[in-house]
Protein backbone atom coordinates (compact mmCIF):
# COMPACT_ATOMS: atom_id res chain seq x y z
CA UNK A 1 0.00 0.00 0.00
CA UNK A 2 3.05 2.24 -0.08
CA UNK A 3 2.06 3.40 -3.55
CA UNK A 4 -1.01 5.11 -2.06
CA UNK A 5 1.01 7.40 0.22
CA UNK A 6 1.58 10.91 -1.08
CA UNK A 7 5.15 11.70 -2.08
CA UNK A 8 4.85 15.42 -1.36
CA UNK A 9 3.10 17.67 1.17
CA UNK A 10 2.13 21.31 0.99
CA UNK A 11 3.67 23.70 3.53
CA UNK A 12 0.39 23.67 5.49
CA UNK A 13 0.37 19.86 5.62
CA UNK A 14 4.05 19.83 6.58
CA UNK A 15 3.36 22.29 9.41
CA UNK A 16 0.58 20.07 10.73
CA UNK A 17 2.82 17.01 10.43
CA UNK A 18 5.68 18.70 12.31
CA UNK A 19 3.36 20.52 14.73
CA UNK A 20 4.79 23.92 13.97
CA UNK A 21 3.58 27.16 12.44
CA UNK A 22 3.11 27.26 8.68
CA UNK A 23 5.22 30.42 8.59
CA UNK A 24 8.12 28.44 10.06
CA UNK A 25 7.95 26.11 7.08
CA UNK A 26 7.98 29.04 4.65
CA UNK A 27 10.96 30.62 6.43
CA UNK A 28 12.89 27.34 6.25
CA UNK A 29 12.07 27.01 2.56
CA UNK A 30 13.32 30.55 1.95
CA UNK A 31 16.55 29.83 3.85
CA UNK A 32 17.05 26.64 1.87
CA UNK A 33 16.93 24.30 4.85
CA UNK A 34 13.88 22.42 3.62
CA UNK A 35 14.09 20.85 0.16
CA UNK A 36 11.09 21.60 -1.99
CA UNK A 37 9.76 21.69 -5.53
CA UNK A 38 7.70 24.38 -7.17
CA UNK A 39 4.95 23.58 -9.64
CA UNK A 40 3.49 26.88 -10.73
CA UNK A 41 2.37 28.58 -7.52
CA UNK A 42 2.43 25.34 -5.52
CA UNK A 43 5.28 24.51 -3.17
CA UNK A 44 5.68 20.81 -2.43
CA UNK A 45 7.93 19.24 0.19
CA UNK A 46 9.06 15.61 -0.10
CA UNK A 47 7.42 13.41 2.55
CA UNK A 48 10.64 11.42 2.83
CA UNK A 49 12.42 14.54 4.13
CA UNK A 50 9.71 15.19 6.70
CA UNK A 51 9.79 11.63 7.99
CA UNK A 52 13.56 11.09 8.04
CA UNK A 53 15.37 14.42 8.36
CA UNK A 54 13.00 16.65 10.26
CA UNK A 55 14.94 16.69 13.51
CA UNK A 56 15.91 20.31 12.79
CA UNK A 57 12.72 21.59 14.40
CA UNK A 58 13.34 19.78 17.68
CA UNK A 59 17.00 20.82 17.75
CA UNK A 60 16.15 24.48 17.13
CA UNK A 61 13.46 24.42 19.80
CA UNK A 62 15.88 22.98 22.36
CA UNK A 63 18.54 25.59 21.55
CA UNK A 64 16.03 28.42 21.83
CA UNK A 65 14.54 27.34 25.16
CA UNK A 66 17.54 25.86 26.98
CA UNK A 67 19.42 28.39 29.12
CA UNK A 68 23.14 28.49 28.53
CA UNK A 69 25.27 27.25 31.40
Amino acid sequence: MDHLRPKYMTPAEAAMHLRCCRQTIYKRIKRGTIPHRRFGDAILIPVSYLEEDATWENNDAKKATMPSE
